[in-house]
């Protein structure tokens, strides 16, 4: 069972490794798609900076995507709800109306917040991963 994860987790991780030097690298380019630099060069700034952050925090959440699903493998789908709901409704969300509403900061801030709620939930799997396997071999 630990190869098996083990695979997951580095092909999940190779993949989101390549699409985050592509978002770091080629920002421009992506952001060209969607805004013109020329006409919304605020926005593309902003844009770009975002990007930078989402290229790390995606390769947290392939993370707990790969934990998630090891979870629901194990039967444990309970519990990955409660984390999901947790790590977003509990942490991130208030965290977030926060830094927007009271501290009045921007959305780089905000990006930021989610990364930490995002890494708090899936170190949470991990945790919650270790904890069942160790009860496996246990019973074995």
């Amino acid at each position: 069972i630990n190869k098996i994860i083990l695979i997951a987790y580095l092909e999940s991780l190779i993949l989101m490794s390549i699409l985050s030097i592509i978002f770091i690298f080629k920002t421009h380019a992506i952001i060209s798609i969607f805004l013109s630099a020329s006409k919304y060069p605020t926005m593309f700034k902003l844009s770009s900076q975002i990007l930078h952050i989402i290229a790390f925090i995606q390769l947290i959440d392939s993370a707990r995507f790969v934990f998630n699903g090891v979870l629901k493998g194990l039967h444990d789908v309970k519990y990955a709800l409660i984390n999901t709901f947790f790590t977003f409704i509990i942490i991130s969300l208030p965290i977030i109306i926060i830094l927007i509403f009271v501290l009045k900061q921007g959305l780089i801030i905000v990006w930021l917040a989610d990364g930490f709620a995002i890494t708090i939930g899936t170190l949470s799997l991990l945790i919650r991963f270790k904890f069942l396997h160790n009860k496996l071999l246990k019973v074995k």
